[in-house]
């Protein structure tokens, strides 16, 4: 579907996974068709896919990338492994390098409140702008709202310099079955709607512009050139793509990081801040290596350090010894608890939001399973990695 192919494919989406198989099998026919009326034609696609019903439609090929699976994939413990093969052959064949010069005119007039809430439905955004213009577009919808991209003075970077440097992290994920672009973006827009709801933000006090823009950046590349696989995994088997980093728990967290310095030096989103670069690149990387799940016991210690028994003490957040606006240890602490809560708040949204994707990670666990029992180690049993012994609610719990 590249070099500029031209055409049309048909497809049956049957009630089985023959969907998958027949989407990434399509052939190309009838070349030079006309693409007139493409828009509409994948949004109905989208809208009417599932695995009840049998579905004929006829899509441009030269703008397949600009599609994505429909958030109620069936796959997970649904999958087996040659049924996984076809689901990352699909997966890779739509989500690659970024669509160009994507438009912001869906959500134009949209209220801006619905940015910041918690049931904000991303698979609307994906069904309009496809799985490579979500990044680009939700990004510069933020950036719009809070100010963070113009020409004018005391802005973060220019427009330009944003939209290569999305380009550029869409383009680093993979494309996994959970750990790729729309994971970052759902973490950028769970991140920001903590941080708006919070009720702890003096939008007037000192840098909280900015690291408001640094949660943001740290949640767009929290994952970037994630390979879909585990640190314990990555640092027992000596994965090339983690040794640089040995010696630290979270080795795929500390390639994160690097990939993001790398990237800055490419794109200088931090352009418009003088002296305080290398702060801001500082936030951000100990945003992204907050994230480490081995962590979590150090970081949840300081934060539980901060409760108070007696509310009444404290005039800074109600029942917090923190002062987010004035002290910035404290400032930098909240912020990694946000980006953390962010990074697994699935299971607090809709049920059908947290079902799918529940289904996409079990598909990533069992990916490794696979790999594990090729190469004669012991499959990972927590979580369950065993396609052949699926434990769903098991994994669910804690």
């Amino acid at each position: 579907l590249s070099g500029g192919q031209k055409g049309f494919i048909s497809f049956v989406v049957k009630p089985t996974f023959d969907a998958l198989v027949a989407f990434s099998n399509a052939v190309l026919s009838t070349e030079g068709s006309s693409s007139e009326g493409l828009k509409s034609t994948i949004v109905n696609i989208v809208d009417n896919i599932g695995f009840w019903k049998q579905v004929d439609a006829e899509v441009p090929a030269d703008d397949l990338s600009k599609m994505c699976l429909p958030s109620d994939l069936p796959v997970g413990a649904l999958m087996g492994k040659d049924k996984a093969e076809h689901f990352r052959a699909f997966n890779s064949s739509l989500v690659g390098t970024p669509t160009p010069n994507v438009t912001y005119g869906y959500m134009a007039d949209m209220n801006g409140d619905e940015l910041v809430d918690f049931e904000f439905d991303l698979n609307e955004i994906i069904k309009i702008e496809g799985c490579n213009g979500t990044m680009k577009h939700l990004a510069n919808r933020l950036a719009l709202r809070y100010g963070f991209v113009s020409s004018s003075p005391g802005s973060m970077c220019s427009q330009d310099t944003f939209d290569k440097f999305l380009g550029a992290v869409n383009a680093g994920y993979d494309a996994n079955p959970y750990h790729n672009s729309l994971h970052a973006v759902d973490v950028m827009m769970t991140a920001n709607c903590y941080l708006e709801h919070s009720g702890v933000v003096g939008e007037s006090a000192s840098g909280w512009s900015r690291s408001r823009y640094a949660l943001m950046i740290a949640s767009l590349v929290h994952d970037v050139g994630h390979p879909a696989r585990m640190n314990p995994f990555m640092i027992n088997t000596k994965q090339p793509l983690t040794l640089p980093y040995a010696g630290v728990s979270g080795v795929l967290e500390a390639m994160h990081a690097d990939r993001f310095t790398q990237l800055l030096s490419q794109f200088d989103i931090f352009e418009g801040l003088g002296n305080d670069k290398a702060a801001m690149r500082e936030e951000v990387v100990g945003l992204v290596l907050a994230t480490d799940l081995s962590k979590q016991g150090e970081i949840m210690g300081l934060w539980n350090s901060k409760r108070l028994d007696d509310e009444s003490k404290t005039t800074k957040v109600a029942g917090w010894d923190l002062d987010v606006n004035s002290d910035l240890g404290d400032r930098s602490l909240f912020l990694k608890m946000v980006i953390k809560a962010a990074d697994v708040s699935n299971p607090a949204k809709a049920l059908p939001v947290y079902l799918s994707w529940t289904s996409r990670i079990l598909e990533e666990f069992y990916l490794q399973g696979d790999e594990e029992r090729s190469m004669g180690l012991t499959v990972t049993a927590m979580p369950q990695c065993d396609r052949n012994t699926p434990a769903l609610s098991g994994g669910q719990k804690g």
